[in-house]
Formats: structure tokens, C-alpha cells, sequence
């Protein structure tokens, strides 16, 4: 029997940005990512007080000379952030080497636009039946990864309340990557971006520093983040065949008095600096395009830790972007997914549980991901 293959939907999600690099843009796109529970994990009646009374009041004021020096242009008069930018680059990419016209893709935010409902209603718009969400986040954590999946159930609810059924009409079924902090493609497109600095890495003044993105001690614990850095870390340093002395991995953008994933970052430059070391490489391999996290603090604030305390030379190594390399790395994710759905009894929405989190056996390329058809997935279809 034959059976006709569904319009497909891709979904690539990062983290989110303010609107424009102003105080009251700030301040809102700081509100709603900081109040989500996944982030902090504080009791509300902490948190909330801090956030609201203190943090929304100071710091996005502190944050627009600093958003201002990553806006980019573009081409465009008004420009961009360049998380939103690459984004939108990448969906564009993808769907040029998907090459099918049965396939939509789409670039979303977890927080800010364009928003995770908004790219659903789209998708959905367009008839798609199967889709396939890849947040851009190559090591899984619940304040990343956890909180995509939390925003799609929402979004999911809140579609299905504003567009029932009809009678007759399919729903949709959807699909998560978790994580692909070991896909073979991931770790040998950051190895061609450090590959030009292997010779200088043999010397016994220069070091490279693998930071990735800190969270609570707390968080750690529960999530496979850390071990997911490490592993990643050692593929990478490991196909470049770096000593063991010419790299370390660290942790960087902690903030609040709770204790992070350590080593710091920044306290670890400051200490190269003055140990001796005269030349520093950093990569950030949990980024997957450039933001505030890489094109500030790494490569402005950091810097100058390093500068200051004696260094001479300093390189920051860009995120993968909206590289070919990149590109095709997320291609390959949804090929491979989609085939590997294709020799698997099929899902149906309306047959899977709320939040069902039970990971997907690993593909031989190393995909970790959750057949997952969040709640009411069966329920919405959104009429064109």
C-alpha cells in the first residue's frame, strides 16, 4: 500500500531577543524570559519581588550600549540582532538545501518574535501536518531546551482554544530534537572553524578556552548539560588532536549569588593572563549563532580580562552563524529524523500523552530526539 508522505514543517528555535537595542524593549524581552520558571528556578514569591522591584528596574538601561554595539545592519535601515538575523539566514538556508516543496521552515524565539505560536500558526497555515522543532542548542538543559518544549505545549493550548477542529480535519503531529552535542556534522563544522589555530596551539604560551553557557549547580544536577559539554569538549580537541595542556572547558554568563558550573570563564582569563599566557583562542560550541553572550561579553568584556592582565593576543572564534556548514548540519538532523520516523511505527497525536519525554532511540548519526505530540497537538487546525 502506498501512502502519500505529509507536508512537513522545520522549526529552528533559539533563545529570543529584545525588539530593538532600546531600554523599554529590554525591559521586556528581560521580563518575560527571566520570569519563566525554567530559567529561575527560585520560588515566585522570591523571584518575582527581585525581578519586577529590582533587576527590570536597573539592568535594562545598564544593557542598551551593549545591544546597540551588536545591532547590525544588514542592509536593513533599521537592522537587526544578529541571534534573530542568523535565524532567519538559517531557516532561508535550510529550506534552499531541503530543496522540497512539501517542506516549510520556519525561525522562531522562545522569547520575543518572531514568537513559537506565531511560527506554528504559520506553519499550520500552510497545511503541514508533521513538524519537527530543532532548538538551537547542541548540549540539552531544561532552561533551554526544557523551557522550548514547555513554550510549544502553551502555544499548542492556546491554538487549539482560538481554532478547534473541524470535524474530519487531521491534526498535526510533532516532533522534538533534544539534543546534538555529538552528531559527527556538529563537531566537525567547529573543528573547521579552530582547525587554522591547531599549529599555534602546539605552543607552549598559547591556550584555547571552550566556554559554554553556565547554569546553576542546582540545574546541573538534574540535566545531562555537563557531561554533554564534556563530551563535546573531547570530540572537538580529540579530532583536532590538541594536547591535553593546550585547552580547557569553562562556563561563562553566570549571574545571582547561586553557585554555577565552574570554571568561570571570565576568572580563568584573568588568571591565564597572568600565569603567562600570551596568546587566547575562545570558541563558544553551546552557541549556535552569535549574540550579547559571545559578541559582548566574550569578545569585548573578556578581552579585555585578558589584556589587561598581561595577554598579548586575543581571538574569539565566531559561532557557526548561517555557515554552509551549519546549514547543512540542520538538514541533515531533520533528514535524518524524518527518515528514521519512516522505518518506525508511525506517531499519532492523538495517541501520545501530554509532555510525553521519553527519548527516541539514537539514530547512528548520534540525534537524540522525542517523538513527542505535545498536548492538544491533535485538536488545532488553523484555517488559511
Amino acid at each position: 500500500m502506498t501512502t502519500t508522505t505529509p507536508k512537513r514543517g522545520l522549526l529552528l528555535i533559539n533563545l529570543g531577543t529584545p525588539d530593538a537595542p532600546t531600554e523599554d524593549a529590554i525591559r521586556r524581552y528581560l521580563k518575560e524570559f527571566l520570569s519563566d520558571p525554567k530559567v529561575v528556578t527560585l520560588p515566585r514569591w522570591i523571584w518575582l519581588p527581585i525581578l519586577n522591584n529590582i533587576i527590570l528596574r536597573a539592568r535594562p538601561a545598564r544593557l542598551v550600549e551593549r545591544y546597540q554595539s551588536i545591532w547590525t545592519t544588514h542592509g536593513e535601515e533599521d537592522g537587526d540582532s544578529p541571534i534573530r538575523y542568523f535565524g532567519e539566514q538559517l531557516a532561508e538556508k535550510v529550506a534552499l538545501v531541503l530543496d522540497d516543496s512539501r517542506i516549510e521552515v520556519r525561525s522562531a524565539m522562545t522569547y520575543g518574535a518572531p514568537s513559537i505560536s506565531q511560527a506554528l500558526k504559520s506553519l499550520m497555515s500552510s497545511g503541514v501536518e508533521d513538524i519537527l522543532a530543532i532548538p538551537l542548542f547542541p548540549q540539552y538543559a531544561t532552561a533551554t531546551t526544557g523551557a522550548i518544549a514547555a513554550a510549544i505545549e502553551l502555544s499548542i493550548a492556546q491554538l487549539s482554544d482560538r481554532y478547534p477542529i473541524e470535524n474530519g480535519t487531521p491534526g498535526f503531529a510533532l516532533s522534538m530534537v533534544d539534543d546534538y552535542h555529538d552528531h559527527p556534522e556538529y563537531i566537525d563544522a567547529l573543528c573547521a572553524q579552530l582547525a587554522p589555530y591547531r599549529d599555534n596551539l602546539s605552543e607552549p604560551d598559547c591556550k584555547l578556552i571552550l566556554s559554554y553557557h553556565g547554569i546553576p549547580m542546582s540545574q546541573s544536577k538534574k540535566d545531562p548539560y555537563l557531561e554533554q559539554c564534556r563530551t563535546s569538549s573531547e570530540l572537538i580537541t580529540r579530532t583536532l588532536d590538541l594536547p591535553p595542556d593546550s585547552w580547557e572547558m569553562t562556563f561563562q554568563s553566570r549571574f545571582g549569588p547561586m553557585r554555577w558550573l565552574s570554571p568561570y570563564t571570565d576568572m580563568r582569563i584573568k588568571a591565564l593572563g597572568m600565569s603567562g599566557i600570551e596568546h587566547l583562542i575562545v570558541a563558544c560550541p553551546g552557541f549556535a549563532v552569535d549574540c550579547l553572550e559571545t559578541l559582548d561579553e566574550i569578545n569585548v568584556e573578556n578581552r579585555e580580562y585578558f589584556l589587561e592582565a598581561g595577554g598579548t593576543t586575543f581571538t574569539y572564534v565566531k559561532a557557526l552563524n548561517d555557515k554552509q556548514s551549519h546549514v547543512d548540519l540542520l538538514s541533515s538532523l531533520a533528514k535524518q529524523h524524518w527518515s528514521h520516523a519512516r522505518s518506525h511505527a508511525d506517531v499519532r497525536a492523538s495517541s501520545v500523552a501530554a509532555s510525553a519525554s521519553s527519548n527516541a532511540n539514537r539514530s547512528s548519526s548520534s540525534v537524540a530526539t522525542r517523538s513527542t505530540s505535545l498536548k492538544a497537538a491533535a485538536a488545532i487546525r488553523v484555517k488559511k
